[in-house]
């Protein structure tokens, strides 16, 4: 007998819902559209760059209050650079856990590409951001802009994503 929550073995279904934190069923959730299934490491991965993502309103929040000194805008460059080198491993275990025939190698080598050359950029602001903060800002900006609407939704078959 199935009354919807218990399975024929009396096993509970979500079982593996209950043995991880409430923001790991999030990304659990998500990353099923792609792959297969989610392991400890991409979740704790996913853990690390969600962090990083947090340092984003405060570290703007300087830059404002700062009125573009050199220092906020060194940060705000600094956490942009700690986002993309959380964000490298997350992309490379989701890509490599992914069936070639759902994504591509051309697609596969695009998004590696367009990660090294977002990182490169954001370190560059970092850089410049010591001899003139506006220069370094206006490429954060350029950086961020360039991933604008370029996203995997869509490239997975198995999609979950309720947009």
């Amino acid at each position: 007998m199935d009354d919807g929550c218990f399975s024929a073995h009396g096993r509970r279904r979500d079982q593996r819902h209950l043995e991880l934190p409430p923001q790991s069923r999030h990304w659990d959730e998500e990353l099923e559209g792609c792959m297969a299934h989610s392991t400890p490491r991409l979740i704790w991965i996913n853990f690390v760059q969600l962090f990083m993502v947090s340092l984003v309103p405060f570290s703007t929040a300087w830059v404002a209050d700062a009125h573009f000194e050199k220092a906020p805008v060194f940060v705000y460059a600094a956490v942009f650079v700690l986002v993309n080198l959380a964000y490298i491993p997350f992309e490379w275990h989701a890509l490599s856990a992914a069936p070639i025939e759902e994504i591509s190698l051309r697609s596969r080598r695009f998004a590696k590409v367009r990660s090294g050359a977002t990182l490169g950029t954001f370190v560059l602001a970092m850089l410049v951001s010591l001899q003139s903060p506006y220069w370094g800002f206006g490429l954060v900006c350029c950086a961020l802009l360039s991933t604008c609407g370029q996203s995997y939704r869509g490239l997975c078959k198995r999609q979950m994503y309720r947009f």
